[in-house]
């Protein structure tokens, strides 16, 4: 089971997909799984595919505009109290 867990971590980190570099950041834009599905990064920002998008099937200058749109949003309102 540890192994296992080892594993489906390492695979994880792996991209599925590399776009090119993010003309804003110079960051390599890449397509990844995660624990919530498919998203794309560039090493600092992220962004969530959602279930409508196929991650094979983004294209540079899309993946371009969703990052771009996420930061100018900026960071999340939400804090956790306690």
């Amino acid at each position: 089971m540890i192994e296992e867990a080892r594993q489906k971590r390492s695979r994880a980190m792996e991209a599925l997909r590399t776009l090119g570099n993010d003309p804003a950041t110079g960051g390599e834009i890449q397509v990844k799984e995660g624990r919530f599905g498919p998203y794309i990064t560039d090493g600092t920002t992220n962004v969530a595919l959602g279930k409508k998008r196929d991650p094979q099937e983004i294209s540079f200058d899309d993946a371009v505009d969703l990052l771009a749109k996420k930061r100018l949003r900026g960071p999340s309102k939400w804090r956790r109290r306690g």
